[in-house]
């Protein structure tokens, strides 16, 4: 008989690999939708982030890969547990039924038996390939979902439907409900379901565990020439498993008092005994020995505890699913909508908590589980929206009476919040509360030395082009660097300016362009806000013979033989607060990035 709690318990640390799997692919997607004020041209989005889809899927061959080599033994562990560990019961009662004179032979020891290790390879083949379809399914699943979310906030944003932020917070929450799928599953009715990667493995796995179970259980009847099987009943099965539940069947169909067993149970079809989700078993029966303990139940009794437990499921996959909306909100950089899928989780677990009253049923926690959940980032979030900051940048912001946008100061306590700690450290440290000298200010945006203080306009800042809040931590960048003592005015930190913009020229030059056709290959693909950072760069590194819209005056690179490292400084440092800013770096001045960071770790954890 199946040790169906011993194979279960087994099973959950399986299906925990895969939904660590599906929570991985939902959080490669929603940082790759992250939100960003960077964003002007809708269209220009749209094509860079389906540029994106290649790194994704390597991303996600990676996640699969380093959890997916975890099943395998897992795998062989369950079916070893659920084959031999279901007929080790059975055979104490066909070697009693023996010595009561009921049978007749003995078999080999079913350790030895080659059939029972035929069927219990080849079971384990099966499940290996169903649990590779899983993965290539969700590998699938997850870059046409990245699609899905890219093309639908397009479409909302040019027809005008949404801004671009709320069409993204609409896109991260619909690719998070729907989920990954795992598996296509088509029940016997014909009707076509797709379930989630934990669903479909725990499906796959506990069905292959059942169906290997039965497989060996009817071999090793065989051996020993024992020909009835009792089925085992319980309350709320299906209704098409009450009719067969809780009787005696002949495995030969050839007994006068008992039903066929293949013919009565529908045993070896997906909606009969040992099917998809079935949790019936059977075992050996002998007249006249055994004693019978399973009898079919009231029909109107089972079908109410059925009903019940279709709605405890309902609700189960519910709360999971706002589970998975808040690890996407999460990823995604919105705070805001992990607080409202949090109300909404809290919700659902006031409805299974009202319907557990009700009914009097078990509650199955671990069916409401999702692994990489954290309800400490609902915390976090809570958090972001009050004080993210905890120290430095309030001060900041509040001491601005005048030209304080609505929404500005709690924008930029969000970005900082979800900075990098490297840059958050060095803002701590550095950043002094009365930073601001002016919000108002009507001229060029600076840093300046003499007075120690920044000089800017919160307004303009706002409705920055580059991006919301860019100026804000590029002249704090300016700032700490000075701060603590100049450390951009450095050779080796130059070397790899020029390492890097060499580096790119060269590689387009490699392509077959002349080198005039390279400079202006390159500045054609730093146009666009976005790469506002990286076209000044390569203009002070050229003396802008590379520029896409952004620069400053040749004469700003000439005059001030620093002013190139300066600005490097700056822009490394904005980018510690702007995940999309941070992957322009990565992408075209990766040597400069790491630099940058070497300097400022130098100084901020001496």
């Amino acid at each position: 008989m199946l040790k169906i709690k011993e194979v279960e318990t087994k099973a959950s640390e399986l299906v925990d690999i895969y939904s660590n799997i599906e929570n991985d692919l939902i959080t490669n997607i929603a940082s790759r939708l992250k939100y960003s004020d960077d964003v002007t041209d809708i269209a220009e989005w749209q094509v860079q982030k389906l540029l994106e889809i290649g790194s994704l899927n390597k991303a996600n061959i990676k996640a699969i890969s380093k959890q997916s080599g975890k099943s395998i033994e897992s795998i062989k562990d369950i079916l070893k547990t659920a084959g031999y560990g279901s007929i080790q019961g059975d055979e104490a009662m066909y070697e009693y039924a023996h010595s009561e004179g009921v049978l007749s032979k003995v078999p080999l020891n079913m350790y030895q038996s080659e059939n029972l290790k035929h069927i219990y390879k080849s079971a384990l083949v099966r499940t290996v390939n169903k649990m590779n379809l899983v993965n290539t399914t969700a590998r699938e699943s997850a870059q046409q979902a990245f699609t899905d979310a890219i093309n639908q906030t397009y479409l909302e944003v040019i027809s005008g439907i949404s801004d671009y932020k709320s069409a993204i917070r609409k896109a991260v929450s619909k690719m998070s409900e729907k989920g990954i799928k795992g598996a296509k599953y088509i029940s016997g009715a014909g009707k076509e379901t797709h379930n989630y990667i934990d669903t479909a493995v725990r499906r796959a796995v506990l069905t292959s565990s059942s169906q290997l179970a039965g497989d060996m259980q009817l071999e090793r009847a065989r051996e020993w020439g024992s020909d009835l099987v009792e089925v085992t009943s319980h309350m709320g099965a299906r209704p098409s498993h009450a009719e067969w539940q809780g009787q005696i069947y002949s495995l030969s169909g050839k007994h006068p008092k008992y039903k066929e067993f293949t013919a009565a149970t529908k045993y070896g079809d997906i909606t009969g005994l040992k099917g998809v989700n079935c949790s019936h078993d059977f075992y050996p029966f002998f007249e006249g020995l055994s004693t019978r303990s399973n009898y079919p139940i009231d029909k109107d009794e089972n079908e109410k505890a059925y009903l019940e437990s279709q709605e405890q499921r309902k609700i189960e996959r519910k709360i999971r699913k706002e589970k998975r909306k808040i690890i996407a909100a999460e990823a995604s950089g919105d705070p805001a909508a992990v607080l409202k899928y949090n109300k909404q989780l809290q919700q659902r677990q006031r409805e299974m908590r009202q319907f557990i009253g009700n009914t009097k049923r078990t509650r199955r926690r671990d069916r409401e589980q999702l692994f990489g959940y954290n309800r400490g980032e609902v915390g976090r979030a809570k958090e972001s929206l009050k004080s993210p900051s905890l120290k430095g940048i309030n001060d900041n912001i509040a001491l601005q009476k005048k030209g304080n946008p609505k929404g500005y100061d709690n924008y930029l306590k969000i970005k900082y919040h979800f900075g990098t700690n490297l840059g958050k450290d060095a803002y701590i440290k550095y950043v002094p509360k009365d930073s601001i000298a002016s919000s108002t200010y009507d001229d060029i945006e600076h840093y300046r030395t003499s007075t120690g203080k920044i000089y800017m306009n919160f307004e303009n800042d706002n409705e920055n082009l580059r991006g919301r809040g860019v100026t804000f931590f590029h002249e704090h960048g300016h700032m700490i660097d000075y701060e603590a003592g100049y450390i951009s005015n450095n050779q080796v930190f130059r070397n790899k300016i020029y390492e890097d913009v060499n580096n790119k020229i060269n590689y387009v030059i490699d392509l077959g362009y002349t080198k005039d056709e390279a400079y202006k290959k390159i500045a054609e693909e730093l146009k666009g806000h976005h790469n506002s950072s990286i076209s000044d760069l390569f203009g002070g590194a050229t003396n802008n013979q590379i520029i896409g819209h952004y620069r400053h005056d040749v004469s700003y690179w000439k005059d001030d033989p620093t002013a190139l490292t300066c600005e490097a400084f700056a822009h490394c440092y904005e980018a510690q607060f702007s995940l999309s800013r941070r992957r322009q770096l990565e992408m075209y001045m990766p040597n400069t990035l790491r630099e940058f960071e070497k300097l400022l770790k130098g100084v901020v954890y001496k």
